[in-house]
């Protein structure tokens, strides 16, 4: 503020002093409007801070003040671009473009280019851009500028088609991508970049730090920042090195060479960091079985981003340890209803919450989804696997055998079990038989002598499900001399009620 005092006070005296020429004290007399334009501009950024809606309440109302003011609509657009805003901006230069009819350069014709490109309306942003850059009615420096962003503009759309691809385990349009990018725009920074993640993505980190190392101490040994430091921290962050991936962000932050957008990505980038940090002890809790340190750590990754998809798909991990299964079922299938882009993330948490819940037919089909999804992870994969191994005695056809040996001194004692069952039918039914018998030899040093004995029993089983894995069962069968029967209700997998 204190620059625009002495410039006003300056201007003020050279219009009211005589001794200055006629035409320079109507040129100050001309300049002190806009001077106070400015100030006043000035002091409202300093009175909004980073209040940005203040900030644009503020800038609309000076328009509305001061209609035809250039400073006035500057500062406009400069409020709506604080907030993001940048279709409103393409709006306002549209109708201001209408407004000027047929001029050889409107002056505010990059400012619409740049508007489109911050909407993401890149085909109009590149068509603006080649407007200007072949109108030579722009000066030399504003075409080289609208040139320069048609490559920038183009190198995004790609790195961000291929991005996209990534993000859907769709490696071979990824790898088209990559191939496009370096046979048409291979000096590009960008280009690195996307290769370095394409890379990590891929299983091929350790060669993605190398090039990115290399072409970091090539670039900072001339003075200039790494544009690509936060495909640095990408690479970490794939790689599940989250302290050396917050480091990489700090870096943008700490630096005043990156701009506003970059800091801004930085930002973000860290609060996924942060919350990386924390899922990642909350794994190991639950794989310690320490449910009161998952919790902990769940309550620490919602106070940095609540809405989170790995955060709400950890929060029904934690339900299934505490068997909340019911809940963390519908948590689960809630996120997967409104999942668009490529495989659910929680496929495998939502395997487990149906088999936890007694749902194994459709637990089976999700572990065979998680298994079979193209870029799925070793340690998933062999987790569905096992858990698929385990389910199966639940709900499909088996028999199985344990047979026991036991040898002493005194004698030894055999029991085997066989146990045959068929798959559910249509109506929630099972039906299964058994064997079981038992061989026991022992010799004259037992103290009930040498004696010999054997064992059998057989007989079927039926078994009716409900909801949940709630079952009845009976059963009968027979031994040498007498007959065996029972019955048992309760939870398959958790039969903590019975009786026979």
């Amino acid at each position: 503020m204190g620059q625009y005092d002495d410039a006003e006070r300056l201007y003020k005296e050279v219009a009211a002093d005589s001794r200055f020429p006629i035409l320079d004290r109507k040129e100050a007399e001309a300049i002190l409007p806009t001077l106070a334009t400015k100030k006043r501009i000035a002091g409202i950024r300093m009175a909004c801070g980073t209040d940005y809606e203040l900030l644009l309440q503020k800038a609309t109302a000076l328009q509305k003040e001061l209609p035809g003011d250039h400073d006035a609509l500057t500062f406009r657009i400069e409020a709506l671009d604080r907030l993001h805003r940048y279709d409103d901006v393409v709006a306002m230069m549209r109708a201001m473009r209408a407004q000027a009819g047929d001029v050889a350069a409107w002056p505010w014709e990059p400012t619409l280019a740049y508007a489109q490109y911050g909407a993401r309306r890149f085909d109009d942003a590149i068509q603006t851009f080649q407007s200007i850059q072949k109108n030579l009615a722009f000066d030399p420096q504003t075409r080289m500028e609208a040139e320069n962003m048609i490559l920038e503009i183009q190198v995004q759309k790609e790195v961000e088609k291929g991005v996209f691809a990534l993000q859907n385990i769709d490696f071979t349009a990824a790898r088209e991508t990559l191939t496009k990018l370096e046979s048409n725009y291979s000096q590009h920074q960008d280009t690195l970049g996307y290769k370095a993640i394409y890379m990590a993505k891929t299983g091929q980190s350790d060669e993605a730090l190398s090039l990115l190392f290399t072409k970091k101490r090539e670039v900072e040994a001339q003075g200039l920042p790494f544009s690509q430091q936060d495909a640095l921290s990408d690479v970490f962050y794939e790689r599940k090195q989250f302290d050396l991936a917050r480091i990489s962000t700090q870096q943008i932050l700490a630096d005043p060479r990156y701009d506003d957008r970059a800091k801004e990505a930085a930002v973000k980038q860290l609060r996924n960091i942060i919350v990386g940090m924390y899922l990642q002890d909350g794994d190991k809790a639950l794989q310690d079985g320490d449910r009161p340190k998952a919790v902990l750590s769940l309550r620490r990754a919602q106070q940095v981003d609540p809405d989170g998809l790995d955060v709400r798909i950890f929060q029904a991990e934690v339900a299934l340890a505490y068997s909340r299964n019911a809940e963390a079922r519908d948590e689960l299938l809630g996120l997967q209803a409104v999942w668009k882009e490529g495989p659910f993330p929680g496929q495998l948490a939502l395997a487990d919450a149906y088999a936890s819940a007694g749902n194994w037919e459709k637990a089976d089909q999700t572990y065979a989804l998680v298994m079979n999804s193209p870029g799925v992870s070793s340690q998933d994969y062999w987790d569905a696997q096992w858990q698929r191994r385990f389910l199966m005695p639940w709900h499909q056809r088996h028999s199985s055998y344990m047979g026991t040996y036991t040898h002493s001194e005194e004698g030894s004692i055999y029991t085997g079990r066989s146990r045959a069952w068929t798959a559910w039918n249509d109506a929630d039914w099972r039906f299964g038989a058994f064997v079981t018998s038992d061989i026991i030899s022992t010799t004259k040093s037992s103290i009930i002598g040498a004696r010999s004995s054997q064992r059998y029993e057989a007989g079927v089983v039926a078994q009716k499900r409900w909801g949940d894995g709630y079952f009845a069962e009976a059963y009968v069968g027979g031994s040498k001399n007498d007959v065996i029967y029972g019955a048992k209700i309760g939870k398959l997998g958790y039969q903590s009620l019975g009786w026979a």
